[in-house]
């Protein structure tokens, strides 16, 4: 996760970066982060190679309420 955050800080809009950050922190068990990695990498590569990933990510760590 260290690599891929100093990889995110060096290059913020680097697509791979942000999109591998997501998944180490969602692998460390970092919800919140990992939720706000994935939503950015959505916002800035929509669709994007690893678009459908996060979203689905997404979905996982925000499930609906009944």
């Amino acid at each position: 996760m260290f690599r891929f955050r100093h990889a995110f800080d060096n290059k913020p809009g680097d697509a791979g970066a942000t999109f591998k950050m997501a998944e180490s922190l969602d692998k460390l068990n970092e919800r919140e982060d990992a939720k706000q990695a994935y939503q950015a990498y959505i916002e800035r590569h929509p669709i994007g190679l690893y678009a459908e990933q996060a979203r689905a990510a997404l979905q996982r760590l925000s499930p609906s309420v009944p």
